[in-house]
């Protein structure tokens, strides 16, 4: 994410006190797009700290079957085998 921020930081420098007209339309053309990234990215990071929180907050549960019956506290019951007979996911 420091990338994107550092990009957004300069293209707005350039919009505002580029000497070169070109570079200064081409820096405020693109400094939206580069700010709508940014913000995508933001996002995403926050969901993903989110889901991170969600997981690291399960704490112990009761358990619960899967769908398809195979996997049950963590453990993956082999077919065939008592439940909890397995490897540990």
């Amino acid at each position: 994410m420091d990338a994107h921020e550092d990009a957004v930081d300069l293209f707005e420098d350039a919009a505002d006190d580029a000497k070169d007209a070109d570079i200064k339309a081409f820096a405020a053309k693109t400094l939206p797009t580069l700010q709508k990234h940014l913000d995508a990215g933001r996002q995403l990071e926050d969901m993903l700290d989110d889901d991170d929180d969600r997981k690291n907050n399960r704490g112990d549960r009761p358990i619960s079957p899967s769908r398809d019956g195979m996997t049950q506290g963590g453990a993956t019951t082999v077919p065939g085998t008592s439940p909890g007979v397995g490897t540990q996911q």
